[in-house]
């Protein structure tokens, strides 16, 4: 997940080209930004499904709507006073968890080790 400034198709296209080697296939929503995707090469194969029924919605990308909506409550909780330049950090924390969900009683031992082996690149912050 990345912040992103606008939805702009040039935005859209330009992350997408960054994360991808150009050999996606991609799936989306029926969002006029996503159109350019399948005709200036960011990826080989472009689908979008566009659907009126609320019910199909959900099984057409199950996981990207639960994480999205899991996303919105976790930071909202978590945080309640939100940063515009701290909202790519709280989705790295929230990708961190959502990727290791299954980890159960493991994942604060992988928190740990990751927490004692991790360098700053800043002596320190101040807030």
């Amino acid at each position: 997940m990345q912040v992103i400034d606008d939805f702009k198709a040039s935005t859209i296209t330009r992350k997408i080209k960054q994360g991808t080697d150009g050999n996606a296939d991609v799936t989306t929503d029926g969002f006029s930004s996503y159109a350019s995707l399948g005709k200036d090469g960011t990826a080989i194969f472009y689908q979008a499904i566009v659907t009126d029924d609320k019910r199909s919605v959900g099984k057409v990308l199950p996981l990207v709507h639960i994480a999205i909506s899991n996303a919105k409550r976790s930071i909202q909780d978590t945080y309640h006073d939100i940063k515009a330049e701290f909202l790519q950090l709280y989705l790295n924390e929230f990708c961190y968890k959502f990727n290791r969900m299954y980890f159960g009683f493991r994942l604060f031992d992988r928190l740990e080790l990751c927490a004692c082996t991790y360098r700053a690149d800043f002596k320190y912050r101040i807030y």
